[in-house]
């Protein structure tokens, strides 16, 4: 009870000390609110409503920021990923978007009609990639909801913070029969003891 605490406390301060920044000195888009604070870069995946899942546009906007972060003599020294909201950190991929493109396919029986979903999937995969191998430790915090996309982008970086709302899901480690050492291994120790 009392590391639940602990945690839970440590989590405000962290999330706290962090916002003051966000305002400060954020730019952006319809989904990715980041800020810039000396040596530091932290971003929010903000679609709150949809549970911030990942679409192409927030991963179109996260790869060239996190490929530009890697480089050598870079200011960036430390990355900090979070979700909008209380609800999740990401709920995976826009699975509306993905069944628009299956239904394209369906309908018409044109294979053109999923290269957006093979693009999106391609990007995504390339960012779990970059993120997997930086140089700059990324550090994500876990609150509420964290499936498919959402898991990716958090196992893959060096640090992932579980809070007492923290939920994991991930169709790989069921299709892998638990052997995925990322789904398996990460995301199980992720949770405070």
């Amino acid at each position: 009870m009392r590391a639940a605490s602990a945690s839970r406390a440590a989590s405000r301060t962290l999330r706290s000390s962090l916002r003051p920044s966000l305002r400060r000195y954020c730019t952006e888009t319809d989904a990715i609110l980041m800020a810039a604070p000396p040596r530091m870069r932290v971003v929010d995946l903000h679609r709150p409503d949809a549970l911030n899942a990942l679409n192409s546009e927030m991963v179109a906007t996260l790869l060239p920021l996190f490929q530009d972060w890697q480089q050598v003599g870079g200011d960036v020294k430390l990355v900090v990923m979070r979700g909008a909201g209380d609800r999740a950190f990401c709920a995976g991929g826009d699975i509306r978007f993905l069944h628009e493109c299956a239904s394209g396919y369906a309908a018409t029986g044109d294979p053109a009609a999923l290269s957006p979903a093979h693009e999106f999937f391609r990007a995504e995969y390339t960012l779990n990639n970059v993120l997997g191998t930086s140089r700059v430790p990324v550090v994500s915090i876990l609150g509420g909801i964290v499936m498919g996309g959402g898991v990716g982008l958090s196992v893959h970086g060096q640090v992932r913070i579980a809070t007492d709302s923290t939920s994991c899901a991930a169709a790989a480690r069921k299709n892998c029969g638990n052997k995925s050492p990322r789904a398996s291994t990460h995301v199980s120790t992720a949770r405070p003891p």
